[in-house]
């Protein structure tokens, strides 16, 4: 199936360009740490790294990795940061013909800062991606994509989602999308009315409880009695959101959003691990059932693209036919691997590479039934 299909990742491309600042001071105010400069100081610049980021070229990078074949669509300009873009995507081998080459505005870039932590702040211009329109859109690629990995989207593709998740819809095929804060707040209509048509939806724990929260405030539906019944040792089973006094838990945020009609739903939450629910009836199984992988401790060097690493590893280990314990370990592996590489782009594994490994992991995945 690999070799004889492709995978379609759309969404955002940007030209990461990566800042070594030594001299930039870091200190610790209230609970977070913070990167600060003085004004009118100039600060040296001890390196200077480009690779191609957003989150449509991390997902193509890491299922090229893999062994997929990968078409990627996406929107740049004919510009030096574009050039960075095609030329790293041809390398990996990722079908980059179906691009918009000659967007009107500059390829989009993000400058990262580098931070002692890998927690890097991003100062992220959003360029040719705020530019993609329903014309440009690669409506027939839809019709022949085995699966449909949707990033994060901006302007007036956010607001085209519920048609772009529909094509994978009505084509039986694997679709994952992995929505942003901007669509969380500002789209949030078009991703309600996309629901449906998602097979995987995947979240940080922060997304996530700005979409509960839209729920609880804003939806029409029978609201849950707060309180989860799971009382599990981990955080998100207990408390994804407090509202009003109420404690609400992950069992009562996945399912609102199974009953919207997405199939599994997965919310990660950094160091602690990942959480997923899938529905009984859409999934063939007796009863529903949740999930929990722990993340695997690593020292971070570096964050960025964790979340697409996260999703597309996951992405693809479904796709290929594993059951959702094996990909959420899967996933959980590859990301970790993102997050302690020193090397741009960053080190990730292929397929066999993260066989070796789960068999080296004792209780990869958390699993509960629900009702």
């Amino acid at each position: 199936m690999m070799k004889k299909s492709f995978i379609l990742t759309l969404g955002s491309a940007t030209c990461d360009l990566f800042i070594d600042a030594g001299s930039v001071k870091q200190q610790e105010k209230s609970t977070k740490k913070q990167i600060c400069v003085e004004e009118g100081i100039k600060v040296e610049v001890m390196s200077l790294d480009r690779m191609a980021g957003g989150g449509a070229l991390n997902a193509a990078r890491t299922l090229a990795k893999l062994g997929f074949l990968v078409k990627a669509f996406c929107k740049i300009a004919q510009d030096d940061a574009g050039r960075v873009i095609t030329d790293e995507m041809t390398t990996l081998g990722v079908d980059f013909s179906s691009a918009i080459t000659n967007a009107s505005v500059p390829t989009a870039t993000s400058f990262v800062l580098r931070a002692e932590s890998g927690n890097h702040p991003i100062l992220a211009y959003r360029g040719a991606n705020e530019t993609i329109e329903e014309k440009d859109l690669p409506w027939q690629l839809l019709e022949t994509a085995a699966g449909l990995y949707i990033a994060p989207l901006g302007g007036a593709a956010a607001d085209l989602l519920p048609r772009i998740a529909q094509r994978g819809f009505d084509r039986d095929i694997l679709v994952l999308h992995n929505p942003n804060e901007y669509q969380l707040t500002h789209k949030i209509e078009s991703l309600i009315e996309a629901l449906p048509f998602i097979s995987l939806l995947v979240l940080n724990a922060r997304e996530a409880r700005l979409l509960f929260k839209f729920f609880l405030m804003h939806a029409d539906i029978e609201h849950p009695k707060p309180g989860g019944k799971q009382q599990l040792p981990h955080e998100l089973f207990n408390e994804l959101l407090l509202l009003d006094g109420h404690r609400f838990s992950f069992e009562d945020f996945a399912k609102i959003v199974l009953d919207y009609g997405v199939q599994t739903v997965v919310v990660t939450n950094g160091a602690e691990g990942v959480y997923a629910a899938t529905d009984s009836a859409k999934n063939s199984g007796d009863a529903g059932s949740l999930f929990f992988c722990p993340s695997k401790k690593v020292s971070v060097y570096n964050t960025v693209g964790a979340g697409d690493t996260f999703g597309s590893t996951l992405f693809g280990a479904l796709f290929s036919g594993c059951p959702l314990e094996k990909a959420l370990a899967c996933a959980t592996l590859n990301s970790a691997a993102l997050l302690e590489s020193k090397t741009l782009p960053p080190h990730l594994l292929t397929m066999g590479e993260l066989e070796a490994q789960l068999e080296k992991v004792d209780g990869t995945a958390f699993r509960s039934s629900w009702s």
